[in-house]
């Protein structure tokens, strides 16, 4: 499922209950910090992955308090993300 903005973004979440988010930082309507709180709060247990090519020191901790389960830097390779998922989705990988 894809969603271009955040209020298509809540409603797949709403109506979807994906199993895992993952969402750009930069969107045009808000940002990935709205969506991981959003997604904290209607689904407490799917993990959130947030990605961004603007990186400070700040934002990893910014996506943890908004309730990101993890926070990748663009540019990131196929396999790093892979590996992500896979232990987001299944702990015991």
């Amino acid at each position: 499922m894809v969603a271009y903005d955040s209020p298509a973004g809540f409603a797949l979440i709403d109506g979807q209950q994906p199993a895992l988010v993952l969402c750009d930082i930069n969107l045009p309507t808000s940002d990935g910090f709205e969506i991981a709180r959003y997604v904290r709060w209607k689904a407490p247990g799917t993990p959130v992955i947030l990605m961004t090519t603007h990186h400070n020191s700040n934002i990893p901790g910014q996506a943890a308090r908004a309730g990101a389960s993890h926070y990748l830097p663009k540019p990131f390779s196929n396999a790093e993300l892979i590996s992500t998922v896979k232990s987001l989705l299944n702990p015991d990988f």
